[in-house]
């Protein structure tokens, strides 16, 4: 198992192949790597309302969130509420 996560971590930092994501990537000034356009994907995924890849996001970056107070669920609309009971649970 260590032998194969070490290739998967070799194989994620090589470049990108010519294309659209190496080019965007690289518009950005980040490195055009596997690795890095597999994260551009995911913020994409996320900025078009996919809550679930927003958490993975979330916690990937800071850590599981902790709950909200109740003070803050009470002013939170219905689908708000949904949406972060199905966070939590999804």
């Amino acid at each position: 198992m260590e032998e194969a996560q070490k290739i998967l971590k070799r194989l994620l930092k090589k470049k990108l192949p010519p294309g659209a994501q190496r080019e965007e990537l690289e518009e950005m000034k980040v490195a055009a790597t596997y690795d890095n356009a597999i994260w551009l994907q995911l913020v994409k995924k996320a900025a078009g309302g996919d809550l679930s890849v927003a958490k993975y996001i979330r916690e990937a970056v800071s850590g599981p969130a902790e709950a909200p107070e109740e003070d803050q669920l009470q002013g939170m609309s219905t689908e708000a509420l949904r949406r972060l009971l199905n966070m939590e649970h999804g």
